[in-house]
C-alpha cells in the first residue's frame, strides 16, 4: 500500500468536501437540498478520480485504500467538522451516504457498464488476466 495515496487521496477529498460545504454554508445555501445533492455528485466524482489514480484493477486494493479514505475522513470529521457542528453531526444519515460513495464509488474505475473505463469489454479483461496468471513473476519485476 501506497501511504502517500492513502494519505493524500485522503486528505485531498476531505478538504474539498469541506470547503464546499464552508462556502455553501457561507452563502446560506447549507440547508439546501440542491447543496446536498452537488456536494454527493463532487465526492462520486473525486472517488471515482482518486480510485482511477492508484493505477490497479484488482478491487481488493481499491477496496483497502477506499477503506482508508472513509476512516481519515471520519477522523477528520470528529477533529474538525464537530468543532462547527456538534457531535450531532454523527446522527444524520446524509453522513453515512456521504461515507458510503467514498467507500464503493473507487470500485467504478475496475468497470463501468460492462465496459472497463480503458475500453476493455469486462470478458476481454478476465480473459487477459486469466492469460496473464502464468506471467506473474516477470510482471512483478516491472
Amino acid at each position: 500500500m501506497d501511504w502517500k495515496k492513502l494519505i493524500g487521496y485522503g486528505v485531498g477529498v476531505y478538504t474539498v468536501i469541506f470547503m464546499l460545504w464552508s462556502l455553501l454554508v457561507a452563502f446560506g445555501q447549507g440547508e439546501a437540498a440542491w447543496a446536498w445533492y452537488v456536494s454527493l455528485i463532487v465526492l462520486a466524482m473525486l472517488a471515482h478520480f482518486v480510485g482511477a489514480k492508484l493505477g490497479t484493477k484488482d478491487w481488493k486494493e481499491i477496496l483497502k485504500y477506499s477503506a482508508g479514505w472513509v476512516a481519515i475522513m471520519a477522523v477528520l470529521d470528529a477533529v474538525v467538522t464537530t468543532r462547527f457542528t456538534g457531535w450531532d453531526f454523527y446522527s444524520s444519515w446524509e453522513v453515512y451516504v456521504a461515507y458510503t460513495i467514498l467507500l464503493l464509488v473507487p470500485l467504478t474505475v475496475i468497470c463501468c457498464k460492462g465496459k472497463c473505463c480503458h475500453g476493455k469489454s469486462a470478458p476481454a479483461l478476465a480473459e487477459e488476466s486469466t492469460d496473464n496468471s502464468h506471467e506473474g513473476h516477470e510482471h512483478n519485476q516491472m
